[in-house]
């Protein structure tokens, strides 16, 4: 029979030397510059990444930028309180354009048109994030190339309410303002305000506005107001004051 023998490790005696290698100027040592090593490293790899991504996509625009697409449909998504009559009127413009009529639409036109709507989605203050993307089209009767056009959308707060109160030097008064956007749907805000004091007794004001137009260009709006003061300390008399305004407004830009 072979002998065997058994295997024995060598005794490890201290000092010993660290044969570490840092990476990337990894620090030594220090747990919070670690982690903050950490960070960055992986911030930068996210940045790399992400402008790769950006250069891609930029050039894979730019060489189909002239590729023929038809624009089926429009659609906004997540618009639960706007009115589908003034989502209407404010695409129909675009996709009734010429080049889109005479189906000679390419990328390029349909991004721009894409860039427009979505520029006047943001106009209305109705929507707090707008983001478009393509998708092929769901029609049944769909051709090759045609694509629709389709806005994801966050409607805003419709919501505001605000108090506040005073007092000092022998006076005191309180008042209330609030706003509703998108009222009825179609990107109208109502705001109404009243203000209660020792020495303006009463003050009221309310307004209700609408875009007129398309372009929302236009805008109109009717508002009411009135005060009634205490004048007794100095003439003996009370003042009130009541008022109906009607505007339209038109932005020249």
């Amino acid at each position: 029979m072979a002998d065997t023998s058994e295997l024995t490790v060598p005794e490890l005696k201290p000092p010993l030397q660290n044969t570490s290698a840092p990476r990337d100027k990894e620090p030594e040592g220090d747990l919070e510059k670690l982690r903050k090593w950490q960070e960055d490293r992986v911030t930068r790899k996210l940045r790399g990444e992400y402008e790769s991504a950006v250069l891609h996509l930029s050039e894979v625009v730019n060489s189909n930028i002239d590729t023929h697409l038809r624009l089926a449909s429009v659609r906004v998504e997540g618009a639960a309180h706007t009115r589908k009559s003034f989502l209407a009127s404010l695409v129909h413009p675009y996709v009734h354009a010429e080049p889109l009529v005479l189906n000679n639409s390419t990328l390029g036109s349909v991004l721009q048109t894409s860039r427009e709507i979505g520029h006047l989605l943001n106009e209305t203050d109705i929507f707090a994030s707008v983001v478009a993307k393509l998708e092929p089209s769901r029609d049944v009767f769909a051709r090759p190339g045609d694509i629709d056009l389709v806005f994801q959308t966050k409607e805003k707060s419709r919501m505001y309410l605000k108090t506040t109160g005073e007092i000092g030097n022998n006076e005191g008064g309180a008042s209330v303002t609030g706003r509703v956007r998108n009222v009825f749907g179609g990107a109208e805000v109502l705001e109404a305000s009243i203000s209660l004091g020792s020495k303006t007794l009463m003050a009221f004001n309310a307004s209700l506005s609408a875009p007129l137009t398309g372009n929302l260009k236009t805008r109109g709006e009717l508002s009411v107001f009135g005060l009634e003061r205490d004048n007794t300390s100095y003439c003996s008399a009370m003042e009130g004051v009541r008022g109906l305004k009607a505007v339209v407004r038109v932005s020249l830009d």
